[in-house]
């Protein structure tokens, strides 16, 4: 990139980071970013502030100039910036996503955010199935600690909750050559599942809060667009920042139990986004979240769908409470009306939740019977094993 020239940084230092709201600039031309999309053949000087305000609601000398020596501006927001003084790696109480936190037998991984049950209406706290569940290993009611074993969490002392369920991860291949073999066999007449998320549940026993460590409430949930810049907070990295690279990346996963493959999620382009310890950070776009965080190389993250995570598991995000019932606005004033349309609305949503909940009954019984069939398939596979071993041996006799 073109560094600025000389004259055009002296002005900036001296007029322009003087202004209200303006927390940095490049010392490059960097391509401008409209509408969350970069456009490359435009460069520009780039200028960092808070928050963007509205020209109108600013005087004459707080606006930033359009053009600096003949250099057109672009105004980026990216929040007020401070120094991370919070270690993700130490016991916090409440709890809040980002910090670290894991199965009382794993080794280290981070807390995410909270969700609702959509049948019992419980709270249940979400990290990945391979940090809560341990890649399907785990058992219902098994403890959670924070921080994790590998951060000096034990158990039962620093206990924060129970496994309730989570989505099973379906592999292809298995690390154990005996169950390796036996797959293979089953596979010859049964394709493996592709997965879309990796995430578990737990019931919290402690105080907990919808916040992201020193990043504040997440108010909402979001569809990125290819370009956006997203960030997390994790337990090993930190906070650290990326851009959406794929809002479609399917491949192949590597556990230590064996090899799974994933369809539908996106993929983060960063290096250093991500390290192993940061599995389950929420993915944040603002303060709105995108999905969890799941796997990744040096250069790129895996990241689940969030509208995945809730569909699959049956959940949804909890957001800050408002003033609304089912898109009405309600007040002691109000029309009769309004009343009754927004008593309707909630009938249909209570109609579509109970047909939700159908279908994820009847998703859990084809679970459970997939599960069935490859238990079946292991005992088939064992008896022609056995069968051609006995006349093998019959032969060489």
């Amino acid at each position: 990139m073109e560094k600025l020239p000389e004259k055009v940084e002296k002005i900036i230092r001296k007029k322009v980071l003087r202004l209200p709201n303006v927390v940095g600039f490049s010392r490059t031309l960097k391509p401008r970013i409209k509408g969350g999309k970069v456009i490359k053949d435009e460069l520009c000087v780039r200028v960092y502030v808070e928050r963007k305000i509205s020209a109108d609601k600013l005087t004459l000398a707080e606006i930033i100039p359009h053009e600096i020596e003949g250099y057109r501006t672009d105004v980026v927001e990216i929040g007020k910036i401070k120094a991370l003084q919070s270690d993700p790696k130490k016991r916090y109480r409440p709890l809040v996503a980002g910090i670290s936190a894991m199965h009382y037998k794993g080794t280290a991984c981070t807390l995410s955010l909270a969700f609702r049950d959509v049948e019992t209406g419980e709270v249940l706290l979400s990290q990945n199935n391979h940090c809560c569940a341990l890649e399907n290993k785990a058992k219902v009611k098994d403890a959670v600690i924070q921080p994790s074993p590998y951060d000096n969490g034990v158990y039962p002392d620093d206990k924060v909750g129970e496994l309730v369920r989570f989505v099973p991860i379906s592999f292809e291949e298995y690390t154990c050559p005996f169950r390796r073999f036996a797959m293979r066999f089953v596979r010859f007449f049964r394709r493996a599942e592709a997965n879309k998320v990796d995430v578990g549940f737990f019931k919290p026993t402690v105080e907990w809060k919808q916040e992201v460590l020193d990043k504040g409430k997440v108010v909402g949930k979001c569809v990125p667009e290819i370009g956006d810049r997203v960030w997390k907070v994790g337990r090993t990295t930190g906070y650290t920042e990326g851009v959406v690279a794929d809002l479609d990346w399917s491949g192949y996963v590597q556990y230590s139990r064996g090899r799974a493959f994933f369809e539908d999620c996106i993929l983060v382009e960063g290096y250093g986004f991500s390290q192993g310890g940061d599995s389950s950070s929420p993915v944040q776009k603002g303060d709105k979240t995108i999905g969890m965080l799941f796997a990744g190389s040096e250069s790129h993250t895996v990241i689940c769908k969030i509208d995945n995570i809730e569909d699959i598991g049956r959940v949804k995000l909890i957001l800050p409470s408002t003033e609304t019932n089912f898109g009405v606005t309600m007040s002691k004033k109000d029309d009769p009306l309004m009343v009754e349309i927004a008593g309707l609305r909630e009938r249909v949503a209570r109609l579509e939740q109970k047909s939700e909940n159908v279908e994820s009954t009847l998703s859990t019984i084809k679970q459970r019977l997939e599960k069935l069939s490859d238990r079946i398939w292991y005992i088939l596979s064992g008896v022609v094993i056995s069968i051609l071993l006995q006349i093998l041996l019959r032969v060489i006799r």
